[in-house]
């Protein structure tokens, strides 16, 4: 097992560039054939390349409070207005939360699993299409604010994938009425 090489500092590693630049490069048809089996179809931006090159996953379901009987509450309970779904995908939970707030919702989760950079695009499936974007911070969390009631799909994009989840209901109570 090879040991990581230990920390350099600005100077080492000014030293050190010479070295690195000297290196032999590929031969020339090995470097056209590595970029010809790379190459974006045309007419793709760069990001759009990159987008087609993210594995889309589903998650699913695990866990939804407006499920919940209301006996599994307790018979003291009255309820939350705060409703809170957990998804799993690809090693990951997604623990989401849908509070009231005035006319209005706030959306807020957290990816649990493996550290990833990205960013969540909360979408409504009725028109007038509208989709709020957030970035993730270092603890995975994302919020939402001012979301309208409607029907909306979560997608999380990470760096090597695209994780949707099943559309969701924000803001309209279950058949049975409970708010959960």
């Amino acid at each position: 097992m090879n040991d990581p090489l230990p920390p350099l500092s600005d100077a080492e590693l000014l030293a050190r560039l010479p070295a690195a630049a000297a290196l032999p490069d590929a031969p020339a048809d090995w470097q056209r054939r590595a970029l010809a089996a790379w190459r974006a179809p045309a007419g793709l931006s760069l990001a759009q390349a990159v987008d087609a090159l993210r594995q889309r996953v589903l998650a699913v379901l695990s866990f939804d409070s407006w499920a919940q009987s209301p006996l599994a509450a307790g018979l003291r309970s009255t309820g939350s207005a705060t409703r809170q779904l957990v998804f799993s995908a690809e090693g990951r939970d997604i623990d989401l939360r849908i509070s009231p707030a005035g006319e209005c919702f706030t959306v807020t989760g957290q990816v649990l699993g493996p550290d990833d950079n990205g960013a969540v695009a909360l979408a409504s499936e009725q028109p007038p299409a509208t989709v709020y974007e957030a970035p993730l911070d270092a603890l995975g969390e994302f919020r939402l604010a001012d979301v309208a009631p409607g029907r909306y799909q979560l997608s999380l994009l990470l760096a090597g994938h695209e994780i949707v989840l099943p559309p969701f209901e924000v803001g309209h109570l279950p058949k049975d009425g409970r708010a959960g």
